[in-house]
C-alpha cells in the first residue's frame, strides 16, 4: 500500500470524528457513498490522530446562576466561566509534536501536524461543577456522591469529578452509580440512618385531613 498524507490532530479531548470530519469513519457513516470511498485506491487514502489530554481543575473556571439573565419561563439562567490555560496549551502543542513523531517512526510519509483549535465545551466529557470532598464548605458531595445538604439527593454524573483522565470516563460513573446505589440502600436499611427520603401523605385527624412529612427510616414511615 503507497503511503500518502497523513494529518496529525492536535486537540485536547476534542473527538477524532469532530477533528477529521465523519466521512470515512465507519462508525460515523454508512450507505452507497460509504463503500465507494472505501473501494477507492489506497493512494487517495488519508488518516487523522486525534488527542485527548486533561484539563487541569482551576478554581476560576465555575458555574453560577446569573440573575441578570432569564429563561423565558423567566428563571436565572446558568452561566459558564470556563477556560485553558497555560497547562492546556503547552499540552496540546506536546501531543501534537509527539504524534507526528510517532508516525514517521512507525514509516509513515509526508506527515502534517496541526493544531486544529480547541475551546471548553468542544468535548462531550466535561467534569465539575459538584466536586466530592469531606468538607461541605469546600465541596457538593462526600464520598458517596450524597449531597452535604439535601441528604437524600445522590449525583453520580461527571458533576462529581474535577477533572479527568484522557479516557472515557463512561465507566466510572457507572461505577460510582452503582457504589452510590448500594450505599443508599444499606443506609435505608439503618433505623439511625442520616439518609431522609421523605414524601406528603394525607392524614385523617378526627374529621379533618392534613398533609404530613413523613420520613421514612426503614419500611415503616416516621410522620410528623
Amino acid at each position: 500500500m503507497t503511503k500518502e498524507i497523513i494529518y496529525v490532530v492536535s486537540d485536547i479531548r476534542v473527538q477524532q470524528a469532530e477533528a477529521i470530519g465523519t466521512k470515512e469513519v465507519a462508525e460515523l457513516d454508512f450507505g452507497g457513498d460509504f463503500k465507494e470511498i472505501l473501494s477507492r485506491p489506497a493512494e487517495s487514502w488519508t488518516m487523522g490522530l486525534g488527542g485527548f489530554g486533561e484539563m487541569l481543575p482551576y478554581y476560576e473556571n465555575k458555574v453560577y446562576i446569573d440573575h441578570s439573565k432569564k429563561d423565558k419561563w423567566g428563571q436565572p439562567v446558568l452561566a459558564i466561566d470556563c477556560e485553558y490555560k497555560e497547562n492546556e496549551a503547552k499540552m496540546r502543542e506536546d501531543m501534537m509534536y509527539d504524534a507526528a513523531e510517532m508516525l514517521e517512526a512507525a514509516g509513515a510519509k509526508k506527515v502534517k501536524a496541526y493544531d486544529n483549535g480547541c475551546y471548553p465545551g468542544m468535548t462531550i466529557h466535561e467534569m465539575g461543577t459538584a466536586r466530592m470532598g469531606n468538607d461541605p464548605k469546600e465541596s457538593v458531595l462526600n464520598k458517596w456522591n450524597q449531597m452535604h445538604e439535601v441528604s437524600n439527593v445522590f449525583v453520580t454524573d461527571g458533576s462529581c469529578m474535577p477533572s479527568s483522565a484522557c479516557q472515557n470516563p463512561s465507566l466510572t460513573y457507572m461505577a460510582l452509580t452503582a457504589r452510590a446505589c448500594d450505599y443508599a440502600v444499606k443506609e435505608l436499611k439503618k433505623k439511625t440512618s442520616r439518609l431522609r427520603l421523605f414524601k406528603y401523605e394525607k392524614i385523617k385527624n378526627g374529621n379533618d385531613w392534613r398533609w404530613q412529612k413523613c420520613f421514612y427510616w426503614s419500611s415503616t414511615p416516621n410522620c410528623s
